[in-house]
């Protein structure tokens, strides 16, 4: 088919040492996190594309302090050659603390990015 719709489905595995700053407390947690990414690529904006994922891992697949850890992103793609591609896009990674009962925030903001295909 022809769609300017790409769907995609995977895994991410996560792994992080926090240090809240006030108790000098460190938090380890790993995670593996399975989701989606739908990406938008209009045959009229010549290999620009437009996306949102998101990951989720529930606490049966977090470990180390995490009870869940989620992620949420929006990226802009630029297809180079049908092999490869460059983004940018934004992202927000916030995991749950089982010792201290909250949600904290592991990674907030812009990046940058190179895939290829093979």
């Amino acid at each position: 088919m022809d769609s300017p719709f790409i769907f995609s489905l995977g895994g991410r595995s996560y792994l992080s040492v926090l240090e809240d700053s006030g108790t000098n407390q460190d938090y380890d947690l790993f995670a593996i996190a399975l989701g989606a990414e739908l990406l938008y690529v209009p045959d009229n904006l010549g290999g620009v594309g437009i996306g949102i994922s998101y990951f989720y891992a529930p606490d049966i697949l977090s470990g180390g302090d995490a009870e869940g850890l989620s992620e949420l992103g929006l990226i802009v793609d630029y297809q180079l050659t049908p092999q490869s591609n460059i983004f940018i896009g934004y992202r927000d990674i916030e995991a749950d603390i089982k010792t201290i009962n909250q949600e904290v925030e592991i990674a907030e903001g812009a990046f940058i990015g190179i895939g290829i295909r093979y």
